[in-house]
């Protein structure tokens, strides 16, 4: 672990040289790297030895019980889309139960925690393969959920639920291997085929792959909505509205490809059609300050009280990323800018997505597409060509849609 993060540092110490021609540039990526991936790597190492003591004392498993393994990859959009599939999947196999293993620990258990009966508990994935469990399966679920291994005695057994699922799920994985030696995104051309070729988006991928029925973008994910009344924001309507990406993302930048960098020029154009509208930009160190926000609260919330502030917000307004996944949980409408990524594949019913002026949807074909335009453009096109006029009126849309 601690050799891959020393790669991943040079490797983009590397890149950043390459693109931008200055040792202050190379200076600010370690600092960003170190200031992000520094104290994840101590509280992985701490949560590492307090999952091992769990795992340790552990209660037997009940007769007939079958327990999965469930190793979790991605940010907290994946981590909420893994969570509705196994939500379903234990709807479906009730006697299978789940135990999770995260990069974060309490963000899974905050996730995952109402996933249903199934949930053993949450670990760190360091401490996966430390004691010899005896899982019935293991699947990892990033992108998509992948096939890992499973006993013969539950693959055999026809009569058996969960048996036809992981037949399903290894039938897909076996004829989508990821070559690592080439170039392009392998998880964009996988989800361009679940899009075109199988009429399936990010949401119910998983659920295909599977064979099982999408219960839907509701999700009991909980939040702090007490974060409400903190800010004086109970009787006021609202838009929440967010431009930053995920921490565990370090870019070359600082930035990535896929923010939208004119959100204060759209909240100046809805103004004027609804003056009596509050703006409250809520993110973390990702994020930069928007022009006539009328509450910034950059780096003072946590998660479960940024969900508390969507929640309670009459629509939230974004790029793509993982707060519009929390939105949907709610039910909670969005206006989306996209640009890598794609619009068909990523975005909700209900929602309003913006779709490229220009460009857009490398995200199909380039690993490095949240780092750099892979045209070589300085400023993504897709995204900087983007009217503040066309967004502020996907926003108008969306409130005059849901008042």
């Amino acid at each position: 672990m601690i050799w891959k993060s020393i790669e991943s540092a040079l490797s983009g110490a590397i890149e950043t040289y390459r693109t931008q021609k200055s040792l202050l540039a190379v200076g600010q990526y370690f600092v960003r790297f170190i200031s992000r991936r520094g104290p994840a790597a101590i509280r992985r190492r701490i949560e590492a030895r307090r999952s091992l003591a769990r795992m340790t004392a552990q209660s037997q498993r009940a007769p007939n019980q079958i327990i999965v393994a469930i190793v979790v990859g991605g940010v907290v959009g994946d981590n909420i889309i893994a969570a509705r599939f196994l939500r379903d999947l234990g709807e479906f196999c009730p006697n299978v139960s789940f135990d999770i293993y995260t990069s974060n620990v309490a963000l899974g258990r905050w996730i995952y925690g109402n996933v249903g009966s199934g949930l053993r508990d949450c670990f760190q994935d360091t401490s996966f393969g430390k004691i010899s469990e005896e899982y019935d399966a293991i699947l990892e679920i990033g992108d998509t959920v992948k096939f890992l291994q499973a006993k013969l005695t539950l693959t055999n057994n026809h009569s058996e639920r969960l048996s036809k699922i992981l037949a399903s799920i290894r039938s897909f994985s076996d004829g989508h291997k990821d070559d690592k030696t080439l170039a392009y995104n392998h998880d964009g051309i996988v989800a361009q085929e679940l899009l075109y070729k199988h009429g399936k988006n990010r949401a119910t991928a998983n659920h295909f792959i599977a064979g099982i029925s999408y219960g839907g973008d509701r999700y009991a994910l909980a939040a702090d909505e007490n974060v409400v009344a903190k800010h004086a924001l109970g009787d006021k309507r609202y838009v929440t509205v967010h431009n930053g990406f995920d921490l565990s993302q370090i870019t070359h930048s600082g930035t990535a490809s896929k923010v939208y960098p004119k959100f204060g020029e759209v909240i100046k154009e809805v103004r004027k059609a609804r003056p009596e509208l509050i703006f409250v930009q809520i993110g973390a160190s990702t994020s930069v300050n928007i022009d006539g926000v009328d509450l910034n609260l950059i780096g003072q919330t946590s998660l479960p009280e940024a969900a508390g502030l969507i929640k309670g917000a009459i629509c939230h307004l974004d790029n793509e990323g993982g707060l519009v996944t929390i939105a949907s949980c709610y039910g909670i409408r969005c206006c989306v800018v996209f640009g890598p990524s794609s619009a068909d594949y990523f975005s909700y019913d209900g929602n309003v997505a913006i779709r490229p002026a220009e460009c857009g949807g490398c995200w199909w074909i380039a690993k490095d597409w949240m780092s750099r335009c892979p045209r070589g453009m300085n400023e993504p096109v897709c995204m900087y060509k983007q009217p503040p006029s066309v967004v502020a009126k996907g926003v108008l849309q969306l409130l005059n849609a849901y008042p």
